[in-house]
């Protein structure tokens, strides 16, 4: 993951293939392309993501006195689903902490709204 993290400081873009032709080191291209694809199909990290998700969310809002975090629904690309955003408002922007791709017709849904806030510490 740490070298996914430095391909995409160092100028990947957020697609695949450009993050493995970014990964640092002397391995060929088609080895590191291969590297990432084993990293985003790992369901062991995906189960992590509420808690590696909380932890920066901590790291980032620790020294704030207030947090003002606003939630919205937007429309998806496909018509088929939509997405609950969370982002905190700071300095006059919105900075997204948690997005989910929830299926069209459970939006709005009550039970989704209260269970995505599970990652987001001392909510």
């Amino acid at each position: 993951m740490l070298g996914a993290t430095i391909a995409l400081i160092n100028g990947a873009s957020l697609t695949l293939t450009s993050i493995g032709r970014y990964l640092p080191g002397p391995a060929q291209v088609k080895n590191k392309i291969k590297r990432v694809d084993r990293l985003l199909g790992n369901e062991s990290l995906h189960r992590d993501i509420p808690r590696i998700f909380s932890n920066i969310i901590a790291m980032l809002t620790s020294q704030l006195s207030l947090c003002v975090i606003a939630v919205d629904w937007s429309g998806y690309p496909s018509q088929e689903h939509h997405v609950l955003r969370a982002s905190l408002l700071c300095d006059g922007r919105s900075l997204p902490l948690l997005s989910w791709i929830v299926p069209s017709e459970k939006q709005q849904n009550s039970q989704i709204q209260k269970t995505s806030w599970m990652p987001l510490p001392g909510l």
